[in-house]
């Protein structure tokens, strides 16, 4: 595992890492936030692609972006043009004294520049039930980081519903409902869970506004993100 690591890293290092920011807007299509994601559609080649992926599957991915994150805040990129910054971080980071250190640098970083920073733990599950995820969630919460838990799933039940229940998410996003029944599961969740998360739902992966958006349960919906707002701008 550790030399599986080394050669992602140098892999990385030598590769034309690309970001892109990704608007997230509410119901009136006002911009209320970004999220900096890696920008597969700009890898070199199918290996370079592959590269990316199992960097991120294995959390070491991270580095880079945090790396990239404050070289760019400062400057007048597109970074800078939200008033909040979704971040995104793996759940084995969780354990990873080194990154939540940074992760509080950037957080002041981003406060300076008029940023509120939203770290989002992903569902990248390679930890199980080890203490140490708590751990980092309990360390980040309490020196006041707001939270995001992503891809969260309504349909079939989500491993992380105790976290959820515990209070340690301000934002849960989800994906687009893709039909009558998952509508109404979705409807259920917020309706029964909305107490546990304090900014509200981001539904993702919105591609038409079509019956089934039209009747998503917008009371408890904090933001609208998905290509048919924006694929994402480089930057």
């Amino acid at each position: 595992m550790q030399e599986l690591h080394l050669s992602l890293n140098s892999k990385l290092h030598t590769s034309n890492l690309n970001y892109k920011v990704q608007k997230i807007v509410d119901i009136n299509n006002k911009v209320v936030a970004g999220e900096l994601l890696v920008d597969f559609s700009r890898a070199e080649s199918n290996l370079e692609l592959q590269t990316y992926l199992n960097a991120i599957n294995l959390g070491i991915i991270t580095q880079f972006s945090l790396d990239f994150a404050f070289n760019n805040i400062t400057n007048a990129t597109n970074l800078n043009k939200f008033s909040t910054l979704f971040f995104n971080l793996e759940r084995n980071n969780l354990c990873d004294v080194r990154i939540l250190s940074q992760i509080l640098e950037l957080n002041l970083v981003c406060s300076l520049n008029g940023l509120e920073l939203v770290v989002e733990i992903t569902e990248r599950d390679k930890c199980g039930k080890c203490c140490n995820v708590i751990k980092g969630l309990t360390f980040l919460k309490e020196r006041g980081i707001k939270l995001a838990l992503d891809d969260y799933d309504y349909v079939f039940g989500d491993f992380r519903y105790n976290e959820l229940k515990l209070g340690y998410y301000d934002y849960v996003k989800v994906d687009m409902s893709k039909n009558k029944l998952e509508l109404d599961l979705l409807r259920n969740f917020a309706f029964e869970n909305n107490k546990y998360f304090k900014k509200g739902i981001i539904v993702e992966r919105i591609e038409t506004l079509d019956e089934l958006y039209k009747n998503l349960p917008h009371q408890y919906i904090y933001g609208y993100q998905g290509f048919f707002f924006c694929k994402g701008t480089p930057i």
